[in-house]
């Protein structure tokens, strides 16, 4: 009995190690389980629930040109749409990369669960005509309005920064797309010969352009085929909207004027894709003329000329009342006009003309507001590359002294008449063929002088 009595003492002494061992052991699971749970609840902290907005208006302020729903479509924002913060910060950055505005900024406000955005802003006052120069496959009018649904901004113009250009070319790719037109857009900026009057032509590229034959729609006076006689070069290469328009009024417009024909217009410029049987596979180009009247010369008044007389001026235009106004005789006039005033130091004259026709009469007249211009007298006269001995003779050859008035056309004079005959510089350029004579004329704009330099050198 005694040893089953120590026997079931000793039982419930192990009993009770191996049951706080085992205690112990589920504490410390227990232990590990709540830490981890507890660093889990560290590592993701509760947010609060953010306020839902809804966008209630959107003010533009500053607009000259633009309109407000054009602007509104370019941001991307729609009044009713769910809005926070960062969404007008998006719409901000779109409205400043599309380079419409030169300045732009944004007041955010919110009453109860409406928002209200306020854009301040001033629209770039540089903006680009653009030119769609050869999308043959489609009008003028589908162009623009596939073009305004991805750029509800555009009015015709682009500003000179920003992204538009580039959502141009994307637009105008789609709009392909939709006849399976496989060309590329290519986009370039293009001037006049003076360098004036900017555009952005967007022209398709990888499509067949060939021009294959010419219309003239309107031709009276002048005669189709003699129209197209004239203009061979524009069926060679490819087809340019553009190219053809500024070859009409370089090339064929001065026809008309030299007769009288002074409102003379090639008004449109189109294109269609040649018929499957054709011989020539490309386009056919046509152009509408707008001929006008033929006017005969009814005079010409001059205002602010000083420098050269009214009689002088009529003389130097060449034109008889009553006789058919012909153009081409009256720029010729004006450049012999420009001509006889920088013989007399006005340098910058010009004359703003402006025609005043009749249309009962059929009669024209011009009055021409004259800017003569600062009158320059003679600077110095610097001659380089020839002998020592041989520049002070020639110097003093020059007929204009210093403080004398300015002639631009007596160089021309100077070197036909007294260089060509001058032994040294013969020889000199009979040792060096190479020579050359480089003349520079330097008007110095507040002395009022011309200071001129001729060198001799290779």
């Amino acid at each position: 009995m005694h040893g089953i009595g120590i026997q079931t003492k000793n039982q419930s002494k192990i009993s009770l190690t191996m049951n706080t061992k085992y205690l112990f052991l589920i504490a410390f699971v227990l232990l590990l389980a709540l830490s981890s749970f507890a660093f889990g609840q560290t590592a993701q902290p509760s947010t609060p629930t953010q306020k839902v907005l809804k966008l209630e208006s959107v003010e533009f302020k500053g607009l000259q040109r633009l309109k407000s729903e054009q602007v509104l479509a370019q941001s991307g924002l729609q009044i009713g749409q769910i809005i926070t913060p960062d969404i007008v910060d998006e719409a901000a950055a779109r409205l400043n990369d599309s380079g419409l505005f030169s300045k732009l900024g944004y007041r955010f406000r919110s009453s109860g669960e409406q928002a209200f955005v306020t854009f301040n802003v001033e629209e770039n006052r540089i903006t680009i005509p653009v030119v769609f120069d050869n999308f043959i496959w489609f009008t003028e009018e589908e162009i623009w309005l596939g073009v305004k649904k991805d750029v509800p901004s555009f009015t015709g113009t682009i500003p000179e920064s920003g992204d538009g250009i580039e959502q141009i070319r994307n637009s105008l790719e789609r709009i392909l797309k939709t006849k399976k037109i496989e060309g590329r857009v290519e986009t370039m900026p293009y001037t006049d010969q003076s360098g004036m009057n900017p555009k952005q032509i967007f022209t398709v590229k990888g499509v067949n352009m060939t021009p294959c034959s010419m219309r003239f729609i309107g031709a009276i006076e002048i005669s189709e085929k003699d129209l197209i006689a004239k203009s061979q070069d524009l069926l060679k290469g490819e087809y340019s909207r553009n190219f053809v328009e500024d070859f009409a009024n370089t090339n064929l417009k001065p026809l008309y004027r030299k007769i009288g024909f002074l409102k003379a217009k090639f008004m449109e410029v189109t294109a269609k894709p040649t018929a499957d049987d054709s011989e020539c596979k490309g386009v056919i180009v046509t152009v509408k003329v707008e001929e006008g009247k033929a006017y005969t010369w009814n005079g010409a008044t001059w205002g602010n000329n000083k420098g050269l007389t009214t009689l002088e001026l009529d003389v130097a235009l060449g034109l008889k009342q009553g006789e058919i106004t012909d153009g081409l005789k009256i720029d010729k006039g004006l450049e012999d006009i420009k001509t006889a005033y920088s013989r007399k130091g006005f340098l910058s004259a010009n004359f703003n003309p402006q025609e005043v026709f009749d249309d009962d009469k059929k009669n024209v007249s011009f009055h021409f507001n004259v800017s003569e211009g600062p009158q320059f007298k003679m600077g110095t006269l610097t001659i380089i590359g020839l002998p020592d001995d041989v520049i002070p003779r020639l110097q003093e050859s020059w007929k204009i002294k210093a403080g004398e008035v300015y002639d631009s056309f007596y160089i021309k004079e100077f070197t036909d008449k007294v260089l060509v005959k001058e032994n040294s510089l013969i020889l000199l350029i009979r040792g060096n063929p190479k020579i050359r004579q480089y003349t520079s004329v330097k008007p110095d704009v507040k002395t009022l002088t011309v200071n001129v330099t001729i060198e001799f050198k290779e």
